[in-house]
């Protein structure tokens, strides 16, 4: 019975791949970029070996080349809507709420010691940051007295004003 089954899906397949082979192709009538490419119905003369007649009965090499860059593959998604194009904005000021209350410069190791709004204290090193509600604020120089901040792509300059 087995036998039997495989001997009929065989000779179907068999029977599929005959069919697929004399079968001639269709081309979608929507396409006419694709119909003016089809071959020209001409014969070679029985017993006729000269190249130049087997040029005459099929297509160039450029026109092969042009069938071969075509898609014919169809997408199987919706192609995304372009988006209205974004005005990019300048960066709004952020007002600083950092106060310098004391600096210790010395190389390798200058701090710089802020105090924020809320009444703590910060103690930053040179080249690092602290968080700030318009961003961080990152102390990129710490001299005798005074510091230099960068915050929301902005650069501050803060002094202790008063006695030295």
């Amino acid at each position: 019975m087995l036998g039997s089954a495989a001997v009929v899906v065989s000779t179907s397949a068999v029977a599929l791949l005959v069919w697929g082979f004399t079968t001639a192709v269709r081309i979608d009538a929507h396409k006419p970029d694709i119909g003016r490419y089809a071959p020209k119905a001409t014969t070679m003369p029985a017993g006729s070996s000269d190249p130049a007649i087997g040029r005459q009965a099929g297509l160039s090499l450029t026109e092969l080349q042009s069938i071969c860059a075509i898609d014919l593959h169809r997408p199987l998604y919706d192609a995304p809507k372009p988006e209205a194009r974004k005005v990019a904005t300048p960066a709004r000021a952020v007002a600083l709420t950092v106060r310098l209350i004391g600096t210790a410069a010395e190389p390798g190791h200058s701090v710089a010691i802020l105090q924020k709004n809320d009444g703590s204290i910060e103690l930053c090193a040179q080249g690092r940051s602290i968080d700030h509600p318009g961003g961080a604020i990152t102390v990129t120089k710490v001299e005798h007295r005074k510091a230099t901040l960068r915050c929301g792509g902005r650069t501050y300059v803060l002094e202790i004003k008063g006695d030295k």
